[in-house]
């Protein structure tokens, strides 16, 4: 799949449009988050055409996997840049200390079995320095194919709106994503 170089030789039925076409992306507090915390280390041109390529173009090959993101972004209409985004994994003792602090408060602990992902499970984890929520501070790091030296690119920034609409479906990622 990535020999493919335009957008046009896509199947449509594998190509990604964005669904909030008109309202703000991010249905979930968790997308929205996300969004927020991207938002707040580009500059507001870049943000804007990002958006705007997100919303009127395609992306195609949303690939998420323990510690990497990939997907393709057509902003011209025709040439696909491939986005990668690296996510540093959690350890294992760390994994072992965050079911520590999940099984001491039974707060957390319900809210696992309940199958809520919710935005005070995740601060009681952020109060404890496990961050779900990826962002440039902690270990989250872009690449474009365009060259652009920024690393927020209208690419890069584009595939952000893409991947908060793949949290909006399934918030778990982030702990897929996580390792």
């Amino acid at each position: 799949r990535w020999w493919i170089k335009t957008i046009n030789d896509v199947p449509p039925e594998r190509k990604i449009k964005l669904k909030a076409q008109i309202e703000p992306v991010g249905k979930t507090w968790c997308s929205r988050e996300f969004i927020r915390i991207m938002e707040s280390s580009a500059e507001n041109k870049r943000l804007s055409k990002g958006l705007l390529c997100a919303r009127k173009r395609e992306a195609c090959r949303l690939i998420i996997e323990p510690g990497r993101i990939k997907i393709g972004i057509s902003c011209s209409g025709y040439t696909i840049r491939d986005v990668d985004f690296v996510v540093t994994q959690l350890k294992d003792a760390e994994w072992e200390n965050l079911v520590r602090i999940i099984a001491a408060d039974t707060a957390l602990t319900g809210a696992l079995i309940s199958g809520e992902l919710s935005e005070t499970f995740v601060r009681i984890l952020k109060d404890h320095k496990f961050y779900f929520i990826p962002s440039i501070s902690t270990g989250f790091y872009a690449y474009c194919s365009c060259g652009d030296v920024n690393n927020s690119c209208i690419h890069v920034i584009a595939a952000c709106y893409f991947i908060a609409e793949a949290l909006d479906e399934n918030p778990w990622l982030l702990f897929y994503i996580r390792g």
